[in-house]
């Protein structure tokens, strides 16, 4: 199998808008081994949307004219690579192109760095989005592209991680959820939401450096939490798709929510920059701040005040049929 190379871009925000073309990739090039290059952070995403991509990080001190060369010749299993994509676009990436003997090379062209391409797209940084990424592509090809919101397919493995979860507890339907932040800093607002369920299993997502486990003993016992510290993406993958839905503070994982077909409820304490309207789902964005909750904004829905926290409550019971 020949290889394909996408390098990312460094800015979170930047990578959510490459999503719809690793998506559409995922789907053309069956074929292929899929290999992302992704700075600090983003790797993560990437690595639990697909099971089948091949994720590898590029050190920031290795990302210079020095070392560029280095990490190229020593990424793993990458040895015969048809296409390189750039969404970088600068005199490194296209060095970056070069060191791995792509066949072809694709990115945005940039002042001098259009010399390293095969095929480059003139499009000003500060402009670039999911539509002009999939445009990239669509040069490439000579061939239209579809525009579809986005949602990966079920991970092929998500059966183990259910009977790993339920070796203690009895089996039934759980709520992911991630906002160890959220308990921390407004403790009383949370364990007032999650309390007003009645039966319900929570499993909660706490890696390591945030394991906060003391602060879940004040949870009433009507509810079971389950305190889950794996961070590795195919765990996550697997739990978010074994689920009924996600609540989280986190936007990042509301978008691995959405990406793989999850009704999820977003608590946030200010406006997040991500592009969930790229997604088939989106999440349900509810005003978070230290007297209590403010605003609940349901996908392509007007905002509305919170009267109270049993009107967010309803509205996740609704939401997740329960």
């Amino acid at each position: 199998m020949r290889d394909i190379v996408v390098l990312l871009p460094k800015k979170l925000s930047a990578v959510v808008e490459t999503i719809p073309f690793l998506h559409q990739i995922g789907k053309k090039y069956k074929e292929h081994n899929i290999h992302i290059i992704s700075h600090k952070e983003s790797d993560f995403i990437v690595d639990v949307l697909n099971q089948k991509f091949f994720v590898h990080l590029l050190p920031e001190e290795k990302y210079n004219m020095a070392g560029i060369h280095h990490f190229a010749v020593n990424t793993n299993m990458v040895s015969d690579v048809e296409i390189f994509f750039d969404f970088e676009g600068s005199v490194k990436s296209g060095v970056l192109a070069l060191s791995y003997s792509a066949e072809k090379k694709v990115g945005y062209a940039s002042g001098l760095n259009k010399v390293f391409y095969t095929f480059a797209l003139e499009v000003d940084e500060g402009k670039r989005n999911a539509e002009s990424n999939l445009k990239l592509l669509e040069g490439y090809l000579e061939e239209e592209v579809p525009r579809v919101k986005v949602l990966f397919d079920k991970p092929e493995d998500a059966v183990t991680t259910e009977e790993e979860i339920f070796k203690t507890v009895e089996a039934k339907p759980f709520i992911f959820c991630n906002f160890s932040s959220q308990i921390s800093e407004y403790p009383d607002q949370s364990y007032d939401l999650l309390d007003r369920f009645d039966e319900q299993l929570f499993v909660h997502w706490l890696p390591e450096e945030n394991y906060l486990k003391d602060m879940f003993k004040d949870f009433s016992p009507c509810n079971r939490h389950i305190l889950h510290g794996d961070s590795s993406p195919e765990k996550i993958r697997k739990l978010i798709y074994l689920s009924i839905g996600v609540i989280t503070s986190n936007p990042v994982l509301a978008l691995l929510g959405c990406a793989l077909g999850k009704k999820v409820f977003l608590l946030n304490k200010k406006a997040n920059k991500l592009n969930f309207s790229l997604f088939q789902y989106q999440p349900t964005q509810i005003g978070l701040n230290e007297t209590g909750f403010t605003n609940m904004h349901p996908p392509e829905e007007p905002s509305s005040m919170v009267d109270s926290v049993n009107q967010i409550v309803d509205e996740i019971h609704t939401g997740f049929e329960l």
